[in-house]
């Protein structure tokens, strides 16, 4: 599901469960932020694995790698 912003959302119709999202960043691209994992257990039952990615790794015009040290979430 593509979102108003160009960010991405995948869910899981069964649930309601969001299995990953990609938010629009201000290079004008998306980038991966929240993954969850759906396997199968012991005795059939779903094993869900969640995470969050928030190690981006940037580099600026001249070369120079940089990390944004502290986060803002807006329209949450």
């Amino acid at each position: 599901m593509r979102l108003d912003n160009r960010s991405v959302a995948r869910l899981m119709l069964t649930s309601g469960l969001i299995t990953a999202y990609k938010a629009h960043m201000w290079h004008g691209s998306t980038l991966e932020v929240l993954h969850t994992i759906v396997s199968e257990g012991e005795g059939g039952a779903a094993v869900i694995q969640r995470g969050m990615f928030l190690n981006f790794r940037c580099t600026s015009q001249g070369g120079v790698p940089w990390s944004p040290g502290t986060w803002v979430l807006h329209d949450v």
